[in-house]
């Protein structure tokens, strides 16, 4: 008997052949097969690793985009504080209040809609990498090469023309099953990882959908004082849809 030894990237193979038999196409078969599972794996796992760095420059991106959504909040409740006390101050003939709050409500007018854009970059990366992962979960449920290795094994089984030794390449794909299954649980914190990070800009556009509901109640509020002081503010309504 021979040692046969591979080394994979993923797993060192190691198994015996008896160099006295032809190396026949059953035991090319079996070893290309097996060597494709370890491409496969490897693979899966740079995938895995590769979602799971692009997930986290996402969630860099979902933070600075939360920022300015904080401030967008902070000056659309600013507007409003000031549309409370604008028609007050001119019957009060209170110098430039007009002019002062249009200014700032098209001030906080022209940041929603630079806002808006931003979110609509943040879908579209959003949208991007789901397609990206719902690739890699199609590629984690197939189990064919898994099943042709085992087919294999079986028919092959009791072939004592073959130069591989079973029992010793039973015990390296044992090996290889155990490092596989370490690899696929940490395959699966990266998604983990990934879903959180979902998970995190789901809640950012539930918190734009709400302030762009207190936007769009806001100018249909405005359409009073417009109407009471004769000036259009300018004002540009957005959904979220």
């Amino acid at each position: 008997m021979q040692k046969k030894q591979i080394e994979h990237p993923f797993h060192k193979i190691s198994f015996d052949y008896d160099d006295t038999k032809p190396w026949t196409a059953r035991d090319e078969k079996l070893l290309n097969t097996y060597l494709r599972l370890h491409d496969s794996e490897a693979r899966r796992h740079e995938n895995a690793r590769d979602l799971m760095k692009r997930y986290g420059e996402h969630e860099k991106h979902i933070e600075e985009v939360r920022k300015k959504m904080k401030q967008m909040k902070e000056k659309l409740t600013a507007t409003r504080d000031a549309a409370d006390h604008i028609l007050a101050q001119i019957q009060l003939q209170v110098p430039n209040a007009l002019e002062n709050f249009v200014k700032q409500m098209n001030e906080t007018n022209d940041f929603i809609q630079e806002y808006d854009k931003e979110i609509r970059k943040l879908e579209a990366e959003t949208m991007d990498l789901k397609k990206l992962k719902d690739h890699y979960h199609d590629e984690e449920e197939d189990s064919s090469l898994w099943e042709l290795l085992t087919d294999l094994k079986i028919t092959y089984g009791y072939d004592k023309n073959m130069a591989i030794d079973y029992v010793s390449f039973d015990d390296d794909e044992e090996r290889f099953r155990e490092k596989a299954s370490y690899i696929s649980r940490q395959n699966d914190n990266y998604m983990d990882y990934c879903n959180r990070v979902i998970e995190n800009y789901n809640r950012l556009m539930l918190e734009t959908e709400i302030q762009y509901e207190v936007w769009k109640e806001f100018c249909r509020r405005m359409v009073l004082i417009e109407h009471i002081t004769g000036h259009d503010s300018g004002k540009t309504t957005i959904s979220i849809n």
